[in-house]
């Protein structure tokens, strides 16, 4: 029975040490998007630049190359 008790509590430990691992990679990501996003707005006050326009831009842009690709097909 203590063997039983000690594998689950071994494997309890690993999984805790496997969650630890992934949420501290999350908060990694997490703080590397906020730098990014405080960077654009940056940019975007100092240079007067509309992000959100040139992102829509691109998306248009995307979306007339898929059409004509579309349309050969």
């Amino acid at each position: 029975m203590r063997d039983v008790i000690n594998s689950m509590l071994d494997l309890t430990q690993k999984q805790s040490e496997a969650w630890t691992k992934r949420h501290n990679e999350i908060m990694t990501e997490i703080h590397a998007t906020h730098e990014e996003i405080r960077d654009l707005i940056i940019l975007q006050k100092e240079h007067r630049i509309d992000i959100m326009a040139l992102f829509q831009s691109q998306k248009n842009l995307r979306e007339r190359v898929d059409n004509l690709e579309n349309e050969k097909s």
